[in-house]
């Protein structure tokens, strides 16, 4: 009840604030008007200041009360004022006030903002107001960020909703660098680029490169000399780069994204990060964590797990590469995937044109199919022959919502006997979504059919700056590249052995991986985490015998997989990266003892790693 009259407050609050932004100017008008009518009557009954009173001194003295002159109305012989004229005196000046101010307000609104900007250091600048950047303007205000927002389009409707909310908006092209000077972006903690289009974007990036490598260039030059890799990888986690600006560029071609982040490797010492995102990509893996297999599907180590994925455009198409990454789990049997799309054949054929051994990674199999059919994912693709449900759990990936929900609809009663859990990709909480929202966690945990808000879930400031899994994926780059320096490499020897801005981007998101997956292996053992409670604390926790080697396998799994997807295949002898070739792409039996222990360590650091961000694990 109390979250019903909540959601009815909110929306009758901003339909009152959208119907004052509306009409508010005509309003004031009307305020006008009234007071100089009241003015014009008090006049009219009020006896002349002098002898004679022209018609006309009727209409032209109630002006003057707007100019805080009732001198020419006001008898001083102590004569009695009409109501009329007593409402109008004061009433004229304050309605004159506030216009002056609203006027001036929206004349030097930018002037204003741009003042204000001079003050600013470690803001958040946002470039494109669609529905991604305004939700995220919103989420970073929520967090207490300070932001600035520059759009193109002076007409578009999110602008007065920002600048309400506390964000400030410069109205301007984001590749003119004379707008992306002007939001300070050398003094900013991060620039977000989410414009709807994968050039402007990249142009934005470029020009943001160059600037705050400019303004930074004299303050390099007079900063602490570089050290060697294994000392600067080495440093601790409370030194961050608070000086570098990291940028985040939105690139919706996965083949261009992948190419711009090997054009654009840091160095050390730079003062930009650039990191080329998409928000398929960050959704699949916000699904995954929200929804992961392994809780949601049943237990791991009571069987396979079985995905079904409807729809396979890009967002599905993420689903599946992330849930081939991350779906290796204490059963020790591969994860089945199967897809149902209206053009499976041709896109099966595209798909494992670019991942040519994902079939070492997870059984995956195609079925071309009208989802919008009737009488489709009946009889022996949902149900085996032992009568037992086939799937474990159902993700809906389709583009439309109302056709997502349909789907979703349709095939609810077919799996409800079975409970097998439906989560359907939706836009946001608006329209169609909020059909699946439950008024209270435990009903909604209740619910077979579940909604996964695209926006809501992608377009926040945790998902996009990633803070938690980047500190812990750069606590695993140092804990590995002390361990290269204590065996003797250096940079020379490794090329991964060096601070983590310097690390190509396929290296950062290994890392990222492997951090993504601690969650999974803590479950297989029945652990989680939690915020250390005693920060006196000493001791750290312990596996024993049997986790350890049972995690040690997932890893390798895991790290498995990831090579398939980068492209990797197994070959005797040495590693050969020119030729993506490495001994290790083997069963975990089969490995050498020594490699075994590579994965044993990973795991025995777990509870280091996570106590270094402020975490422990608990049974």
């Amino acid at each position: 009840m109390k979250q019903w009259l909540a959601r009815w407050g909110r929306l009758l609050r901003d339909s009152w604030e959208s119907l004052w932004e509306d009409h508010h100017w005509s309003v004031i008008g009307g305020f006008w008007l009234t007071a100089y009518g009241l003015g014009v009557i008090g006049v009219f009954k009020q006896p002349p200041v002098f002898a004679e009173r022209d018609v006309w001194d009727i209409f032209y003295r109630p002006i003057q009360l707007f100019m805080l002159d009732d001198s020419m109305v006001i008898d001083e012989g102590g004569i009695v004022m009409s109501w009329q004229l007593q409402i109008a005196r004061f009433m004229s000046p304050a309605i004159a006030g506030y216009t002056a101010f609203a006027a001036l307000s929206a004349v030097f609104n930018e002037q204003l903002g741009l003042l204000k900007l001079r003050l600013f250091k470690g803001h958040v600048v946002i470039c494109g107001l669609g529905r991604k950047g305004d939700q995220l303007a919103k989420d970073f205000l929520d967090c207490g960020d300070r932001v600035v927002v520059i759009e193109l389009d002076e007409g578009n409707d999110e602008i007065r909703g920002c600048q309400a909310d506390g964000a400030i908006v410069l109205v301007g092209n984001a590749t003119d660098r004379s707008v992306l000077r002007k939001a300070r972006i050398d003094r900013a903690k991060c620039l977000i680029a989410i414009c709807g289009d994968d050039g402007t974007n990249v142009e934005i990036a470029v020009h943001a490169n160059d600037i705050i490598r400019n303004s930074r260039s004299s303050s390099n030059q007079s900063s602490t000399p570089q050290t060697d890799a294994g000392s600067s990888v080495d440093r601790p986690l409370t030194e961050t780069d608070d000086d570098i600006v990291h940028c985040f560029v939105h690139i919706v071609d996965l083949d261009l994204r992948t190419l711009l982040a090997n054009r654009f490797v840091g160095e050390p010492g730079d003062p930009i990060e650039l990191r080329f995102f998409n928000i398929f990509e960050s959704g699949a893996r916000a699904l995954l964590e929200d929804f992961p297999p392994d809780v949601y599907g049943g237990q791991s180590a009571q069987g396979q797990l079985h995905l079904l994925v409807i729809g396979f455009g890009q967002f599905g198409e993420s689903v599946i590469t992330n849930g081939a990454r991350l779906g290796h789990y204490a059963s020790d049997k591969r994860l089945r995937i199967t897809v149902i799309d209206k053009d499976a054949g041709k896109k099966e054929q595209a798909f494992r044109a670019r991942f040519p051994h994902i079939d070492e990674a997870c059984d995956l199999k195609f079925v071309e199919m009208d989802y919008e059919g009737t009488g489709y994912l009946e009889g022996r693709l949902l149900w085996g022959t032992d009568e037992d449900c086939k799937f474990t759990l159902v993700y809906v990936c389709l583009d439309d919502d109302s056709r997502g929900l349909a789907c979703a609809l349709d095939i609810l009663p077919k799996l409800r006997p079975a409970g097998t859990p439906i989560v359907v990709r939706m836009s946001d909480n608006a329209g169609l979504a909020t059909l699946l929202q439950a008024d209270n966690g435990a009903a909604r945990t209740a619910s077979q059919l579940r909604a996964f808000l695209m926006i809501n879930d992608t377009c926040r400031r945790k998902a996009i700056l990633n803070d938690e899994q980047d500190r812990l994926a750069q606590v695993i780059h140092r804990n590995y590249a002390r361990r290269q320096a204590e065996a003797g490499d250096t940079a020379v020897d490794n090329p991964f052995a060096v601070r983590w801005h310097a690390l190509p981007d396929e290296i950062k998101n290994s890392n990222r991986q492997q951090a993504d997956h601690i969650p999974l292996k803590l479950r297989a053992i029945g652990c989680t985490t939690r915020p250390i409670k005693d920060p006196q604390a000493t001791s750290l926790f312990e596996f024993a015998t049997a986790e350890v080697e049972l995690m040690a396998r997932m890893e390798h799994e895991r790290w498995k997989a990831e090579r398939f997807l980068a492209g990797w295949s197994y070959a005797p002898g040495p590693k050969n990266p020119a030729r993506k070739t490495h001994p290790d792409l083997i069963s975990y039996d089969a490995l050498p003892e020594e490699v075994k222990e590579i994965d044993r360590h990973a795991v025995r650091d777990i509870p280091q790693l996570l106590a270094r961000i402020g975490y422990e694990i608990v049974r």
